[in-house]
């Protein structure tokens, strides 16, 4: 039967897989991890992504996602009841409707380009109908040998069946029967071949796996040597480069641009880009770059977590909140008398220890709880923020890691540019980051919404 129903499905669509830029992963490992790792450097050069992979491990919805957000169930429900008479028709099965579906979904959403991860095999699977603009192999071994073949060269001979003519393969270290089968495949479709670099420097820690690959630095939130290894599979160099390249097709302007050394930068300069391409035509000046633009953020900010709440951040949404940088903190709830002045008739709300008089890191300020906040305790109870390692506090009954907003003149932009977007596509910002950082910012930005929205004022203002 081959592809015949899948094509037959997908015709009755108007053939959605047409209309959309893909990247076809195969191969017997690691194909997951790949896909999320090309998904993941897409996604943070700015580009609507799609990706389809299988099974799923909670719900089904989990198989098809566009920049985070899991179809929906009434997405589903709505694809079904239009299908359905056909798939009667065609008694197509369950992975193949699943794949109508995806190129369908990421069709209509009009993504940039989806990763698409074969189910089974190359050759014949249902996902072997795209014309990507780049295929990837992850590492080949013994895989349903019952349906590929009893041998390893049957089984590759079958994932295989994903090169097409003229399109990149990118391949991980192989067998070298298997890579042998893959250089013939490629060589026979005019289609070049890379196999990437080994990752060396590859160093484990609790937040994942740092390795280098290319002159460049990489962290994974995986763990483990391999997740190197499957990183590598995809040459996260390659990908950094096809994410540029859509960069550099995309905006089109008359200039020189530095190239972007993280995902947050690459995510900022497309911002700003467009940002400034709708403000002006002309080319833009190095003085611009330097000061004005993404090049004096560079390495400066942390993601913000309304961005990662926003599905779909507009472009200055994108830009005014990636100016405002963050730093971390840590609390401690105690009782250590030592952190407050010797004598008593000297303590206050606020107290603070400097360790030398130049360096301000060496600073750590301590809030005399009982006064600041009337406690009724004849225990002391102190709260002190950001102590410096060579002191070691005494009696603590809590401690607590946050965020907090770092002030400075790109906030201050940023604050003022963030006024200037409020309710538009009706979201509104409100926090404590609108103001100076305290938790009466926080309210009175958030009344501040509240009185535009409802047109009502605040009982106690004048």
């Amino acid at each position: 039967m081959g592809l015949e129903h899948t094509l037959s499905l997908l015709d009755f669509l108007n053939n959605p897989q047409e209309g959309i830029k893909t990247i076809h992963i195969a191969g017997t490992n690691g194909k997951g991890s790949t896909g999320a790792t090309i998904y993941s450097i897409l996604r943070e050069y700015g580009y609507k992504v799609g990706l389809y992979t299988s099974p799923h491990l909670i719900k089904f919805n989990e198989r098809i996602r566009i920049n985070g957000r899991f179809i929906s169930d009434e997405e589903i429900m709505s694809f079904m009841r239009y299908v359905q008479p056909s798939i009667n028709e065609i008694k197509s099965t369950f992975f193949e409707v699943t794949t109508a579906m995806a190129f369908n979904h990421f069709n209509e959403k009009n993504v940039d380009i989806a990763i698409i991860e074969t189910g089974l095999g190359g050759r014949l699977d249902s996902t072997n109908v795209v014309n990507p603009v780049l295929t990837v192999m992850t590492p080949i071994s013994f895989d349903h040998i019952d349906i590929l073949g009893d041998t390893i060269e049957k089984i590759a001979a079958e994932k295989a069946g994903i090169v097409k003519d003229r399109v990149p393969l990118i391949t991980a270290k192989q067998l070298e029967e298997v890579f042998n089968i893959l250089k013939r495949k490629a060589n026979g479709k005019k289609a070049t071949i890379d196999t990437p670099s080994d990752p060396i420097d590859i160093k484990l820690g609790l937040n994942g796996t740092g390795f280098k690959l290319g002159g460049r630095i990489f962290l994974t939130s995986l763990i483990g040597n391999h997740q190197a290894e499957r990183v590598e599979t995809v040459e996260m160099e390659r990908g950094i480069q096809i994410a540029e390249w859509f960069l550099d097709e995309s905006m089109k302007l008359n200039t020189t641009i530095n190239t972007p050394k993280s995902n947050q930068d690459a995510e900022k300069l497309l911002a700003w880009l467009k940002i400034r391409q709708k403000s002006s035509t002309q080319p833009i000046t190095p003085r611009e770059l330097s000061q004005d633009g993404p090049n004096s953020l560079r390495g400066k900010t942390k993601r913000d977590e309304v961005l990662k709440i926003l599905e779909e951040p507009s472009d200055e949404e994108l830009y005014y909140l990636s100016m405002i940088k963050y730093q971390q903190n840590i609390a401690y709830l105690h009782s250590d008398l030592n952190f407050m002045p010797k004598l008593k008739k000297v303590w206050s709300s606020w107290n603070y220890i400097q360790r030398g008089k130049k360096n301000l890191n060496n600073l750590c300020v301590t809030y005399w709880m009982n006064k600041l906040q009337n406690l009724n305790t004849e225990e002391q109870i102190f709260v002190t923020l950001n102590t410096h390692p060579i002191f070691n506090i005494k009696n603590v009954y809590k401690k607590i890691i946050y965020s907090h907003p770092i002030y400075d003149k790109e906030t201050i932009t940023a604050q003022k540019g963030i006024k200037n977007i409020q309710g538009i596509k009706n979201t509104w910002f409100c926090g404590a980051y609108q103001g100076n950082g305290f938790h009466e910012d926080g309210i009175k930005s958030g009344l501040n919404i509240a009185e535009k929205i409802s047109k009502y004022r605040r009982p106690w203002k004048k």
